[in-house]
């Protein structure tokens, strides 16, 4: 008999990602690209309960383009960082089955003003994010 499953969250996070494997860029860029991008799923996450272990993170990556295996799951390590550290445990442990997948989708989700009131664009892409717990 199988395990039962439970829909614990569903959220779609307005989160640019990029593979970052090949890329060469100063490590401030890094950092303020990797800090960005955990302030917004603490942000998104914070307020929620925490479930218990064992769970299913099915994290998607909402792109203009796919990307292949490695590249995909490089570009969502902060990511799942940020959901491991949320979870309260580090994301090798044994309770926490991490699943990728990607979608082409619309690629201008959140918009942004300037002080000079010039429009930008603060996230190009998004990470579906889909934890279950399955007992």
């Amino acid at each position: 008999m199988g395990a039962a499953v439970t829909q614990i969250l569903k959220l779609d996070l307005p989160i640019r990602t990029e593979s970052t494997l090949n890329k060469r860029e100063p490590w401030q860029a890094l950092h303020r690209r990797k800090r960005a991008q955990l302030d917004m799923i603490a942000l998104a996450l914070r307020p929620l309960g925490v479930p218990r272990l064992p769970v299913v993170v099915t994290l998607t990556r909402i792109g203009p383009r796919l990307l292949d295996g490695d590249n995909l799951q490089g570009a969502l390590k902060t990511v799942r960082d940020g959901i491991a550290t949320w979870l309260g445990h580090d994301d090798a442990h044994p309770g926490i089955d991490w699943r990728y997948r990607q979608e082409r989708g619309a690629t201008t989700m959140l918009r942004r003003f300037t002080r000079s009131g010039r429009m930008t664009r603060a996230a190009e892409m998004r990470v579906r994010v889909d934890i279950e717990r399955r007992d």
